[in-house]
């Protein structure tokens, strides 16, 4: 007897990415793994992109939802509580899955015991004319050692477009409205549950595209938002208060040397050196 296939429900949140959302979608239906459930929410679009979805929706079946811009972290709740899959997985209307995405992240899920709330591969980054840039990992290095939550503390790694959750973790752990950086802030969260894993494994299954309109390239936002993540989560700002005192060579923040802070440098100074070795690797090769 043939074991029936759990469904998936992918994600896609829609926002004024008109040139890129039908190689968004498209990407998704054209899944190796066909028990999918996608649903695709667009956020107030100001450009041609519900146009272009609903093209899209009268060719092929995908629930669809336009309405007035609420923001992200609100999008995704929206869709996490409508989905009816086992496992989630979450696209941006600007990149795009591999063929095989979600096929890889089931079967490695699926032989997973519970406690691995979450399986994440790697990627590409690629230009706004799909040109491969460098590997994900390149700039954003998976850690080698230490805690998912510890390193977490440290920066964040995980693609929000390469992982795929166990839907009861995302049903119980909502995203935060108050941050634009919403997957780091919901890792942190989910994280600091010791109990809870996530687990990487060898593939390239997406492409996250880079152009001017990437929220990351706001260097004041960024900063801003950081700033309110310190303030929000204790365990942050603790951390690189430390780190910036340190920098700042006020020594007498060593009498806060303890092991947690100690195993944060030592785990932090690794994700530098491994993001300097990958940038002179890319530099070699070119």
């Amino acid at each position: 007897m043939t074991q029936k296939k759990p469904l998936v429900t992918v994600i896609i949140v829609s926002y004024n990415h008109e040139d890129y959302v039908t190689q968004a979608i498209n990407s998704v239906l054209s899944q190796t793994y066909k028990s999918i459930e996608l649903i695709v929410i667009d956020d107030g679009s100001k450009d041609r992109s519900v146009e272009k979805i609903l093209k899209l929706k009268d060719k092929f079946s995908f629930k669809f939802i336009t309405r007035k811009n609420r923001g992200l972290a609100v999008t995704l709740n929206e869709a996490v509580n409508l989905s009816k899959g086992l496992y989630i997985a979450a696209l941006a209307s600007d990149d795009y899955y591999l063929p095989k995405r979600i096929e890889h992240a089931v079967n490695k899920l699926n032989h997973l015991p519970k406690d691995f709330v979450a399986v994440y591969s790697d990627g590409y980054m690629i230009n706004t004319n799909n040109r491969k840039l460098c590997q994900f990992s390149d700039i954003y290095p998976r850690p080698l050692i230490g805690s998912v939550y510890n390193n977490l503390l440290c920066s964040n790694w995980i693609p929000a477009m390469g992982v795929t959750f166990r839907a009861s973790i995302l049903k119980k752990n909502k995203y935060d409205n108050r941050f634009i950086i919403e997957d780091w802030s919901q890792y942190l969260r989910i994280f600091k549950n010791r109990h809870y894993k996530i687990q990487y494994y060898k593939a390239f299954d997406f492409c996250y595209r880079q152009h001017n309109r990437n929220i990351s390239k706001d260097s004041d936002l960024m900063k801003e938002q950081f700033n309110f993540m310190r303030s929000s989560f204790k365990d942050l700002g603790n951390f690189h208060q430390f780190k910036d005192q340190l920098k700042m060579k006020r020594f007498s923040m060593l009498k806060r040397l303890n092991f947690t802070n100690i195993n944060l440098i030592f785990l932090s100074t690794l994700r530098i050196l491994q993001r300097r070795y990958k940038a002179l690797s890319l530099y070699s090769n070119e």
